[in-house]
């Protein structure tokens, strides 16, 4: 399996009259069956991590949006 990764599309004059040829420059890697799913389920931990932050942030938010709609604070309650 290869990972690839900083992926750049160039356009590169080959001769003149001719349309630019695209070609693309990156960084590959060759990884075995294991690395690569060890890297893939490292980024879903660290993609949940995010939506948890998300969400714990977003549940705060509501919390002090209903107490300013009820005309309360967080010391009164």
């Amino acid at each position: 399996m290869y990972l690839r990764r900083n992926i750049v599309e160039t356009q590169r004059n080959e001769m003149e009259g001719k349309e630019p040829a695209i070609i693309y420059t990156y960084e590959e890697a060759q990884l075995t069956k294991d690395e690569a799913l060890f890297i893939l389920t490292e980024g879903q931990s660290s993609h949940a991590k995010a939506i948890e932050d998300t969400d714990a942030m977003n549940i705060d938010q509501e919390y002090r949006l209903t107490l300013l709609e009820l005309g309360l604070s967080e010391t009164t309650v």
